[in-house]
Parts: structure tokens; C-alpha cells; sequence
């Protein structure tokens, strides 16, 4: 009896454990970049939008992005608490796989409070680009104080620690791009100048400067 249960064939469900155990790590990467590289933010969006309303001094609140339709009433509010419990659940999906992804993958083991720190501040980016929409200084400064915070914390901290550290160089160089691009909008305002294409030439001269600079600083802190 006990050779036949061991000649035995698997059945569905072990054959399914054991599909899931081969390629459980192949389907939490697509997952993992669809939801926090590509779908996160654009939800985001699309979820505040439907709650970011301005205010009128004869008529009701409406929508910025659909003017027509009132706030808190009717319609609207259906779709506010659908796109915000909706939205609630991919943000809650998205924090559990940025703190499950060093059990999946050994060779971009990441801490994980610096994973949860990057959901805020793309969840930080997205409320100052749709909230504050109109109120340009508001979004650059914003936009400027985040990067700092963003670049600052992932030189000093090095949240990678596996195998695929030289990740965390590469990241503090597109973090010191995208900062001197805000650097420059705040320096195009100041100048009041939108036609000018002279601090556009200069963020030209400076890009790789200052990336290749921030990349080698990087290293440099990680020694």
C-alpha cells in the first residue's frame, strides 16, 4: 500500500502547488512592475481626480477635470468612493509586495522601509500635481523638496543590499537628473521668461555632470 500511494500520480492540486512554486517569482515581478511601476501612479491620478473639486463663488464645487459635474453630490460622489476604495486596495497591494519582494527575489534585497518611503512619495508627487493643480510654485517647490529628500536618503541609506547594489548608484543619478530639471523650472519662473531657451541649454550642458557626479558620490558613500 505504501509503494502505490508513493507510484501514485499527483493530482491538480499538487500539480498546481507545484506550477505555482516554479514560477510564483516570474509572476510577482510582472506583477510587482505592472502595479508599482506603471499602473500605481496613473491610478493615483485618476483616483484624486475624482475628488479634487474648486471651489465657486455662484455655483457649487465642481470637478477640475470635468467642470460639469458637481462635488459631493449626485453622480460624483458614487465614483469618489468607488475611485478612493478602489485605489485604497492597489495602494495596500502595493505596500505588502514592496515589503514581500526580498523574499522573492535575493539579488535586490531592498530595506524595506525605504520601499514604503517611495510608495509615499509617489503617493506625495501625484497629490501636489493633482491637488495643487494651477498653483505651479506650489507643485515645483513640492516636486524640488521631495527629489532632495528622495536623493538624500537613498545615498546615505543604500537601500539595496543584495547582489544588485550598484542599483542604488544608478538610482541616485535619475534622482539628481530629475532634480536639476526642477532646479531649472524654478529658475525659468524666477527669470518670468517661458520663451527662453537659455536654462533649457544650460540643463542640457549640466545633465551629465550632475548625474555622472551624484553616480560617483553614490559609490563613494557606499565604500
Amino acid at each position: 500500500a505504501v509503494m502505490l500511494a508513493k507510484n501514485r500520480r499527483p493530482g491538480p492540486i499538487r500539480k498546481l502547488r507545484a506550477w505555482w512554486h516554479k514560477w510564483r517569482i516570474i509572476v510577482y515581478e510582472v506583477f510587482g512592475t505592472l502595479l508599482l511601476d506603471i499602473m500605481l501612479m496613473p491610478s493615483s491620478r485618476l483616483a484624486l481626480e475624482m475628488v479634487s473639486c474648486r471651489k465657486s463663488i455662484l455655483d457649487s464645487p465642481s470637478l477640475n477635470s470635468w467642470p460639469e459635474m458637481r462635488c459631493w453630490e449626485g453622480p460624483q460622489l458614487g465614483y469618489a468612493v468607488g475611485a478612493m476604495a478602489s485605489y485604497s486596495i492597489m495602494y495596500m497591494a502595493a505596500l505588502k509586495f514592496s515589503l514581500a519582494g526580498n523574499d522573492l527575489n535575493p539579488e535586490f534585497q531592498y530595506l524595506p522601509r525605504f520601499n514604503v518611503a517611495l510608495i509615499m512619495a509617489e503617493l506625495y508627487f501625484v497629490i501636489l500635481t493633482t491637488i495643487f493643480k494651477g498653483l505651479s510654485w506650489a507643485i515645483v517647490s513640492g516636486v524640488t523638496l521631495g527629489l532632495i529628500l528622495l536623493l538624500t536618503s537613498n545615498i546615505m541609506l543604500q537601500p539595496c543590499l543584495g547582489e544588485g547594489s550598484v542599483s542604488n548608484h544608478w538610482r541616485s543619478a535619475s534622482f539628481a537628473g530629475c532634480l536639476l530639471a526642477a532646479l531649472c523650472s524654478i529658475v525659468q519662473r524666477l527669470i518670468n521668461n517661458d520663451d527662453s531657451y537659455v536654462v533649457f541649454f544650460v540643463m542640457c550642458v549640466l545633465f551629465l555632470p550632475v548625474t555622472i557626479s551624484a553616480l560617483l558620490f553614490s559609490r563613494y558613500w557606499a565604500r
